[in-house]
């Protein structure tokens, strides 16, 4: 029986480095495609029309691009929120596998052949994605936000 226990454990924590991974990569690539999507709109978000005769300068704001632009940012900020928060939660889910394998290598007298501190490598592990995540995502929202902020004030 603690053969399929330990068996158990062990499928489940491969299968939540698997997962982690996807997570990670498919929130950074949607992420970063998002980010070049927002920054081209939000270059767009004016328009000038230029009077041939009087030298008349008029600047307008794209309504359509700046609701697209919006609606990215929010999908992005989205994307990220629920990306870390899946992490974190796998991290707990994560800890609570490892203790109860410490538990059975230590009912086998087995725990002398594993390192608990290789635990905290996980934990440093999933700190770094959140962070990386974060960044990405903070950036990506960010960016966007100054150049249609750098446009406005350009009118």
């Amino acid at each position: 029986m603690k053969e399929r226990i330990h068996e158990q454990i062990s499928y489940e924590l491969k299968q939540a480095v698997r997962m982690d991974t996807i997570t990670v990569i498919i929130a950074l690539t949607v992420t970063l495609i998002l980010f070049a999507a927002a920054a081209v709109t939000a270059s767009s978000t004016t328009g000038s029309i230029v009077g041939s005769m009087s030298g008349f300068r008029a600047t307008s704001v794209n309504a359509a691009s700046t609701i697209i632009l919006w609606v990215i940012i929010v999908a992005i900020a989205a994307i990220n929120w629920y990306s870390v928060r899946t992490l974190l939660n796998h991290k707990k889910r994560r800890g609570k596998l490892n203790e109860g394998l410490m538990k059975l290598y230590k009912d086998e007298a087995m725990d002398q052949y594993y390192d608990g501190s290789i635990f905290k490598g996980y934990e440093t592990r999933y700190d770094l994605y959140v962070v990386m995540l974060g960044a990405v995502g903070a950036v990506s929202v960010i960016t966007p936000l100054v150049i249609f902020i750098d446009k406005m004030v350009a009118l």
